[in-house]
């Protein structure tokens, strides 16, 4: 069995311009579409095994064509969730100047945008829809949060406190001018 997802994708039929090209419509539409489409080859594909095995066909066959239209689905959503987050990303983006300017920060925007980039590439590995939704509902109440000035200025700050954090002494006499000894005898409680 050819994986239903090679057939529908790889055909060339599925983004062919005429029939699913780049959607001027919502990318929700779309991706409904394309699970519309896999589902009917799906059927298909179920509609050929039973008809060349009398009408019973094979239980390994049919459960693959579950198998496949189960990815098919989660292809779809996850295509969904990564679109979701783009936008949230953008309107992060979006918003860098702004932030600096209502919070007043000493740091510059670009900085800003450097650090929402860090962020969103720290859960760019991420395939799970349903943690990628989690996130992308904690990003959204932050991102209401920065906008509508519910932080202090010094909540905001904390995002930069490993780039303002003073160096961490290395050499004996580093530690020693910076009062850190960690050899240092503790007087007995």
């Amino acid at each position: 069995i050819s994986c239903t997802i090679d057939k529908v994708v790889g055909s060339g039929d599925c983004f062919s311009p005429g029939k699913f090209g780049p959607p001027p419509r919502g990318i929700v539409e779309w991706c409904s579409e394309l699970t519309r489409a896999v589902f009917t080859a799906n059927q298909e594909q179920q509609d050929f095994f039973s008809l060349r095995d009398g009408g019973y066909g094979q239980a390994s066959e049919y459960h693959n064509t579950i198998e496949t239209s189960k990815d098919n689905s989660q292809l779809a959503t996850l295509l969904v969730a990564q679109a979701r987050s783009r936008s949230l990303y953008r309107d992060w983006y979006r918003a860098a100047p702004e932030i600096c300017q209502l919070y007043a920060l000493d740091v510059p925007y670009p900085t800003l945008r450097a650090k929402i980039r860090q962020i969103f590439d720290r859960y760019s590995h991420l395939k799970d829809t349903q943690a990628i939704d989690v996130l992308i509902a904690k990003s959204h109440m932050e991102y209401q949060e920065f906008v509508n000035v519910w932080k202090m200025p010094s909540q905001v700050m904390r995002y930069f406190e490993s780039e303002q954090a003073p160096p961490v002494p290395n050499s004996f006499m580093d530690k020693f001018l910076a009062g850190k000894d960690d050899n240092a005898v503790l007087p007995g409680a």
